[in-house]
Protein backbone atom coordinates (compact mmCIF):
# COMPACT_ATOMS: atom_id res chain seq x y z
CA UNK A 1 0.00 0.00 0.00
CA UNK A 2 3.15 2.48 0.54
CA UNK A 3 4.62 1.47 -2.85
CA UNK A 4 7.49 0.46 -2.19
CA UNK A 5 9.39 -3.02 -2.74
CA UNK A 6 11.38 -3.60 0.77
CA UNK A 7 13.86 -6.55 1.96
CA UNK A 8 11.11 -9.05 2.38
CA UNK A 9 9.54 -8.37 -1.19
CA UNK A 10 13.18 -9.16 -2.53
CA UNK A 11 13.38 -12.17 -0.31
CA UNK A 12 10.27 -13.86 -1.28
CA UNK A 13 12.01 -13.48 -5.08
CA UNK A 14 14.55 -15.03 -4.42
CA UNK A 15 13.06 -17.87 -2.79
CA UNK A 16 10.42 -18.46 -5.01
CA UNK A 17 12.68 -18.73 -8.56
CA UNK A 18 12.03 -21.49 -10.24
CA UNK A 19 15.24 -22.60 -10.15
CA UNK A 20 16.80 -22.21 -6.79
CA UNK A 21 20.27 -22.62 -4.69
CA UNK A 22 19.72 -22.65 -0.85
CA UNK A 23 21.30 -23.98 2.18
CA UNK A 24 19.34 -26.05 4.54
CA UNK A 25 20.47 -25.26 8.06
CA UNK A 26 18.50 -28.20 9.44
CA UNK A 27 20.77 -30.79 8.01
CA UNK A 28 23.98 -28.57 7.04
CA UNK A 29 23.48 -29.00 3.41
CA UNK A 30 22.88 -27.64 0.22
CA UNK A 31 19.92 -28.15 -1.96
CA UNK A 32 19.13 -27.21 -5.44
CA UNK A 33 15.12 -26.60 -5.49
CA UNK A 34 13.36 -27.19 -8.69
CA UNK A 35 9.91 -25.26 -8.74
CA UNK A 36 9.12 -25.11 -11.89
CA UNK A 37 12.20 -25.10 -14.28
CA UNK A 38 11.15 -28.69 -16.08
CA UNK A 39 14.25 -31.25 -16.81
CA UNK A 40 18.15 -29.56 -16.39
CA UNK A 41 20.55 -31.56 -16.51
CA UNK A 42 24.92 -30.91 -16.22
CA UNK A 43 24.45 -28.39 -13.60
CA UNK A 44 27.09 -27.29 -11.17
CA UNK A 45 26.40 -26.51 -7.35
CA UNK A 46 29.14 -24.83 -5.83
CA UNK A 47 29.23 -23.21 -2.01
CA UNK A 48 32.25 -21.06 -0.70
CA UNK A 49 32.73 -20.17 3.11
CA UNK A 50 34.34 -16.97 3.56
CA UNK A 51 35.63 -15.48 6.36
CA UNK A 52 34.92 -11.83 7.51
CA UNK A 53 38.21 -10.75 6.39
CA UNK A 54 37.06 -12.25 3.20
CA UNK A 55 39.15 -15.18 2.72
CA UNK A 56 37.75 -17.97 1.17
CA UNK A 57 38.14 -21.20 3.98
CA UNK A 58 36.48 -23.66 2.09
CA UNK A 59 34.66 -24.48 -1.09
CA UNK A 60 33.43 -27.31 -3.00
CA UNK A 61 31.41 -28.13 -5.78
CA UNK A 62 28.88 -30.90 -6.85
CA UNK A 63 27.76 -31.96 -10.38
CA UNK A 64 23.77 -32.12 -10.02
CA UNK A 65 20.80 -33.12 -12.68
CA UNK A 66 17.73 -31.61 -11.02
CA UNK A 67 14.19 -32.40 -12.34
CA UNK A 68 10.89 -30.48 -11.50
CA UNK A 69 9.28 -30.90 -8.64
CA UNK A 70 11.99 -31.73 -6.44
CA UNK A 71 14.69 -30.84 -3.83
CA UNK A 72 18.20 -31.95 -4.29
CA UNK A 73 20.75 -32.42 -1.98
CA UNK A 74 24.17 -32.29 -2.93
CA UNK A 75 26.89 -30.59 -0.78
CA UNK A 76 27.48 -31.58 3.14
CA UNK A 77 28.77 -28.07 4.55
CA UNK A 78 32.10 -28.88 6.34
CA UNK A 79 33.93 -26.14 8.64
CA UNK A 80 37.69 -25.96 8.76
CA UNK A 81 39.45 -24.81 12.23
CA UNK A 82 40.22 -21.23 12.49
CA UNK A 83 36.76 -20.09 10.83
CA UNK A 84 35.72 -16.85 11.79
CA UNK A 85 32.83 -16.41 14.65
CA UNK A 86 30.87 -15.11 11.76
CA UNK A 87 31.50 -16.22 8.56
CA UNK A 88 29.42 -15.83 5.22
CA UNK A 89 28.55 -18.81 2.39
CA UNK A 90 28.38 -17.85 -1.16
CA UNK A 91 26.25 -20.35 -3.15
CA UNK A 92 26.30 -20.34 -6.98
CA UNK A 93 24.37 -22.68 -9.76
CA UNK A 94 25.73 -22.42 -12.67
CA UNK A 95 25.45 -24.06 -16.15
CA UNK A 96 28.00 -24.18 -18.73
CA UNK A 97 29.57 -21.40 -16.97
CA UNK A 98 26.33 -19.27 -16.96
CA UNK A 99 24.69 -18.76 -13.21
CA UNK A 100 21.42 -19.63 -13.19
CA UNK A 101 20.58 -19.36 -9.10
CA UNK A 102 22.68 -17.51 -6.73
CA UNK A 103 22.39 -17.03 -2.64
CA UNK A 104 24.78 -15.55 0.21
CA UNK A 105 23.73 -16.47 3.96
CA UNK A 106 25.65 -14.80 7.29
CA UNK A 107 26.25 -17.72 9.96
CA UNK A 108 28.10 -17.70 13.42
CA UNK A 109 29.71 -20.48 14.95
CA UNK A 110 26.67 -20.13 17.49
CA UNK A 111 23.53 -20.24 15.37
CA UNK A 112 22.12 -17.16 15.36
CA UNK A 113 24.89 -15.37 16.93
CA UNK A 114 26.42 -12.16 14.48
CA UNK A 115 27.29 -10.20 17.23
CA UNK A 116 31.15 -10.27 15.58
CA UNK A 117 29.79 -8.59 12.57
CA UNK A 118 30.26 -4.98 14.15
CA UNK A 119 33.91 -5.88 13.59
CA UNK A 120 33.37 -6.08 10.41
CA UNK A 121 35.71 -3.85 7.67
CA UNK A 122 34.25 -1.40 5.81
CA UNK A 123 33.63 -2.07 2.10
CA UNK A 124 34.29 0.25 -1.07
CA UNK A 125 32.04 -0.25 -3.32
CA UNK A 126 31.89 1.66 -6.73
CA UNK A 127 28.89 2.51 -8.63
CA UNK A 128 27.74 4.31 -11.92
CA UNK A 129 24.52 5.46 -12.57
CA UNK A 130 22.59 5.83 -16.37
CA UNK A 131 19.17 7.31 -16.64
CA UNK A 132 16.92 8.03 -19.42
CA UNK A 133 13.71 9.76 -19.90
CA UNK A 134 11.82 7.94 -22.69
CA UNK A 135 9.12 9.87 -24.85
CA UNK A 136 6.54 7.64 -23.76
CA UNK A 137 6.71 8.90 -19.86
CA UNK A 138 8.51 6.02 -18.46
CA UNK A 139 12.13 6.77 -16.56
CA UNK A 140 14.46 3.53 -17.23
CA UNK A 141 17.77 3.32 -15.53
CA UNK A 142 20.97 1.12 -14.70
CA UNK A 143 23.30 1.20 -11.22
CA UNK A 144 26.49 -0.63 -11.98
CA UNK A 145 27.96 -1.54 -8.70
CA UNK A 146 31.57 -2.76 -7.96
CA UNK A 147 32.92 -3.98 -4.78
CA UNK A 148 36.54 -2.97 -4.83
CA UNK A 149 37.42 -4.50 -1.32
CA UNK A 150 38.78 -7.29 0.13
CA UNK A 151 35.14 -7.84 2.23
CA UNK A 152 31.90 -8.68 1.44
CA UNK A 153 29.46 -5.73 1.23
CA UNK A 154 26.60 -6.28 3.29
CA UNK A 155 23.06 -5.87 2.21
CA UNK A 156 23.21 -3.06 -0.12
CA UNK A 157 20.18 -0.89 -0.37
CA UNK A 158 19.57 1.13 -3.61
CA UNK A 159 17.04 4.09 -3.18
CA UNK A 160 16.23 6.98 -5.77
CA UNK A 161 15.45 10.12 -4.33
CA UNK A 162 14.14 13.33 -6.03
CA UNK A 163 17.24 15.62 -6.03
CA UNK A 164 15.17 18.74 -5.15
CA UNK A 165 13.23 17.59 -2.17
CA UNK A 166 14.78 14.36 -1.36
CA UNK A 167 11.77 11.88 -1.16
CA UNK A 168 11.74 8.67 -2.61
CA UNK A 169 10.00 8.44 -6.09
CA UNK A 170 7.81 5.73 -5.65
CA UNK A 171 6.40 3.20 -6.61
CA UNK A 172 9.96 2.07 -8.06
CA UNK A 173 10.77 -1.13 -9.66
CA UNK A 174 14.48 -2.20 -9.13
CA UNK A 175 15.78 -5.33 -10.84
CA UNK A 176 17.02 -6.37 -7.36
CA UNK A 177 17.75 -4.65 -4.04
CA UNK A 178 18.87 -5.56 -0.26
CA UNK A 179 21.75 -7.66 -1.73
CA UNK A 180 25.56 -8.63 -1.03
CA UNK A 181 28.41 -8.07 -2.81
CA UNK A 182 31.37 -10.44 -3.15
CA UNK A 183 34.81 -9.15 -3.26
CA UNK A 184 35.34 -8.13 -6.45
CA UNK A 185 32.15 -8.46 -7.77
CA UNK A 186 30.32 -6.63 -10.47
CA UNK A 187 26.84 -6.21 -10.53
CA UNK A 188 24.33 -4.01 -12.67
CA UNK A 189 20.26 -3.61 -11.32
CA UNK A 190 17.87 -2.40 -13.83
CA UNK A 191 15.30 0.38 -12.92
CA UNK A 192 12.05 1.58 -14.29
CA UNK A 193 9.12 4.57 -12.59
CA UNK A 194 7.10 7.05 -14.14
CA UNK A 195 7.65 10.76 -14.88
CA UNK A 196 4.12 11.50 -12.79
CA UNK A 197 5.34 9.97 -10.25
CA UNK A 198 9.16 12.41 -10.17
CA UNK A 199 6.78 15.34 -8.96
CA UNK A 200 9.28 17.91 -11.01
CA UNK A 201 12.56 16.34 -9.27
CA UNK A 202 15.73 14.84 -11.20
CA UNK A 203 16.13 11.99 -9.98
CA UNK A 204 19.09 10.63 -7.89
CA UNK A 205 20.26 7.47 -6.35
CA UNK A 206 21.41 6.92 -2.45
CA UNK A 207 23.50 3.85 -1.54
CA UNK A 208 23.56 2.55 2.04
CA UNK A 209 24.46 -1.01 3.41
CA UNK A 210 25.49 -2.49 6.45
CA UNK A 211 29.50 -1.73 6.14
CA UNK A 212 29.54 0.92 3.38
Amino acid sequence: WFFETNGSYFGCKKGAEPLHIQWNPAEDVIEVVNYSAGEQSGLTAKVQIMNMDGQIVWEKESSVNSYEDSTIKCIKLEYPDGISDVHFFKLYLTKNGTVLSDNFYINGKEYGNHQALKSIAKADVKTKVAFNKGDDGIWTGTITLENRSNVPAIMIRLNVVGRKDGEQILPMFYGDNYFSMMPGEKKTVSLKWYEADTRGNNPKVKITGYNL
